[in-house]
C-alpha cells in the first residue's frame, strides 16, 4: 500500500527541533500552529511525531480503538518511572481492565466523601505558609497535594509510614522528572533513534528510586491485607484495589497494586501541584479577578473557581501533548499513516488556536461558564476517549477545594512585573520561578465583589 508522506514541519535538523521542543515548547508550537496549520511533523527524541491541532481531527485520533491506535506504547518513555504493569503503558484489554478498577474510586458518592479530607489538608498547609516574605508557591503546593495522595487515596495514617512514604516520593520525582535527565533522553533518543530501556545507565537512578518506594508500598499492600480488617471499605482507593479481582476472580497481585499506586502518586501528585502552582501565578496578576473569586470562596460557590481552573489549563497546559502509536494503518483528516507511525494531539496549541479562543493570550474564566463552553476536543489537558486521565474529576475537586480554601484565607501578591516562562520538569510543564508570590493575610471584612461587567482580565 502507498502512504502519502507525513505532513509538513520544521526543516531544522532533529537534534536542533528536539532542543527547541525541550527548552521553547510553546514557542515551538506557536511557530508549528503559525506555518504549518492543523496538522504538522515533529522530528524529535529520535522518531517522526505527527501533531494534530483541530477539534475534528484530535476527535479522530482520540475515538480509535486500542487496536489501530494504542498509547500504552506510546508512553513507553515513563515505563521506568511508574512501573510496567501500570495503567499508562498498558494497551488493549489489560488497560480496560485495569481502567474500569480504578474508575469507581474516582466517581459519584466517593468524590464526595474526599473533599472534608483535602479541604483538612490544604487549610493545615496554607495556614502555615509566611506572612510577608515571597515564597515560591509550587513546592507548597506539592506538599498538598502529596498529602492529599498519601492519606486521601492511600489511606495511610501513620504519621511514621506517611514520613516514609513522602521522602520516597520526593526522591523518585527529584531523579525522575530532572530536566537534565530528560534532556539527555530525549537527546540520546534523537541521536540514537531508539526509546530508553529500565535498564539503561541514564535510567538507574530512576529505577532505584522506583523500586525503594514500590518496597514502602508492597509492605503497605500485606500490612492491609494480613489486617483482619484489611480489605474492609476504609474509602480510599487501595481498598478499592484490594477488594477488586481479575477475570478469573483472583486478588489482584501485590506487584499490580504497587505499580497503579505509583501511577496515581506521579501523575496525580506533580501535574495537580504544577496546574495549581500556575493557577496562584495567574490569579495573582489578576486583582479584579482575585477579589471576585474570594467572594466566591466566602459564599461556598465554585462556578468562577472551576471556569478560573480551566482557564488556567488552557493557558498554561500542564502537559503539552499526548501521543498514539499506530498499530495498523489509519487515516486521519487527509493523511493516511502506516504502523509505526507516533501521531497525537498537541494540546499546546489547540490551546491557542484564535477561532476557538480570541486573542488566546488574554486571560479569562469566562470563557468557560455558559452556553459558549469550549467543547470536548476544544479543551484536552486530560486527553480524551478510553484514555482519558482517569483522575480528571478528583484533580478538578482538589485544585478546587485548594484554591478556595487559599482565596478565603490569603491576598495573593506578584513578586515580579512579569509573567513567569515555562520551566520543563521531564513531561511537565511549571513554573521557571516556583510561582512566586506573597500571601498576607486578607482583611476580616467580606472583599467587595467588582462589576462583573469590567472583569476582563489580560
Amino acid at each position: 500500500m502507498a502512504y502519502a508522506s507525513l505532513p509538513p514541519g520544521l526543516s531544522w535538523h532533529p537534534l536542533r527541533q528536539t532542543y527547541a521542543w525541550i527548552r521553547h515548547p510553546r514557542a515551538t508550537a506557536d511557530r508549528c500552529l503559525r506555518d504549518y496549520g492543523d496538522v504538522f511533523t515533529l522530528r524529535i527524541f529520535g522518531g517522526h511525531y505527527v501533531m494534530h491541532a483541530e477539534p475534528e481531527l484530535l476527535r479522530q485520533v482520540l475515538t480509535q480503538p486500542p487496536d489501530v491506535l494504542a498509547a500504552g506504547r506510546a508512553n513507553a518513555m515513563i515505563a521506568p518511572l511508574v512501573g510496567s504493569a501500570s495503567v499508562l503503558v498498558l494497551d488493549g484489554d489489560e488497560h480496560l481492565q485495569m481502567r474500569r478498577l480504578q474508575l469507581p474510586p474516582f466517581h459519584g458518592d466517593r468524590m464526595r466523601a474526599y473533599e472534608g479530607a483535602m479541604r483538612a489538608v490544604a487549610e493545615g498547609s496554607i495556614a502555615r505558609w509566611p506572612l510577608e516574605d515571597a515564597f515560591p508557591t509550587w513546592h507548597r503546593m506539592q506538599s498538598i497535594t502529596l498529602d492529599v495522595i498519601v492519606r486521601v487515596v492511600f489511606g495511610i495514617q501513620d504519621d511514621e509510614r506517611v514520613a516514609d512514604v513522602r521522602a520516597a516520593v520526593r526522591t523518585l520525582l527529584k531523579v525522575g522528572t530532572s530536566p537534565r535527565l530528560f534532556a539527555a533522553v530525549g537527546l540520546r533518543s534523537a541521536l540514537l533513534g531508539r526509546r530508553p530501556r529500565e535498564d539503561d545507565r541514564i535510567l538507574r537512578k530512576v529505577t532505584r528510586a522506583r523500586k525503594a518506594l514500590g518496597r514502602l508500598l508492597e509492605a503497605e499492600i500485606r500490612r492491609r491485607r494480613v489486617d483482619p480488617d484489611g480489605e474492609a471499605d476504609r474509602g480510599d482507593v487501595l481498598s478499592m484495589f484490594l477488594s477488586a479481582r481479575d477475570v478469573d476472580g483472583a486478588p489482584l497481585g501485590v506487584e499490580v497494586i504497587r505499580d497503579q499506586l505509583i501511577t496515581l502518586l506521579v501523575a496525580g501528585h506533580e501535574t495537580t501541584a504544577t496546574a495549581l502552582s500556575w493557577a496562584v501565578e495567574r490569579i495573582a496578576r489578576h486583582p479584579e479577578l482575585q477579589e471576585r473569586l474570594a467572594v466566591e470562596a466566602l459564599d461556598g460557590r465554585h462556578e468562577l473557581i472551576d471556569a478560573t481552573i480551566k482557564e488556567t489549563l488552557r493557558t498554561r497546559p500542564v502537559l503539552p501533548v499526548f501521543m498514539r502509536e499506530a498499530l495498523q494503518p489509519v487515516r486521519i483528516g487527509d493523511y493516511t499513516y502506516p504502523a509505526g507511525t507516533l501521531i497525537g494531539g498537541a494540546t499546546i496549541a489547540l490551546h491557542r488556536r484564535p477561532d476557538l479562543y480570541p486573542d488566546p493570550d488574554a486571560f479569562r474564566p469566562e470563557r468557560f461558564i455558559g452556553e459558549g463552553a469550549p467543547g470536548t476536543y476544544e479543551w484536552t489537558p486530560f486527553g480524551g476517549g478510553v484514555r482519558r486521565c482517569i483522575g480528571a474529576s478528583f484533580a478538578m475537586l482538589e485544585m478546587r477545594v485548594v484554591l478556595a480554601a487559599m482565596l478565603a484565607e490569603r491576598r495573593l501578591e506578584p513578586v515580579d512585573a512579569r509573567d513567569e516562562g515555562v520551566r520543563r520538569r521531564s513531561v511537565v510543564l511549571a513554573p521557571d520561578k516556583g510561582a512566586m508570590v506573597r500571601a498576607p493575610r486578607r482583611r476580616a471584612s467580606r472583599p467587595v465583589s467588582p462589576d462583573p461587567q469590567h472583569s476582563e482580565v489580560r
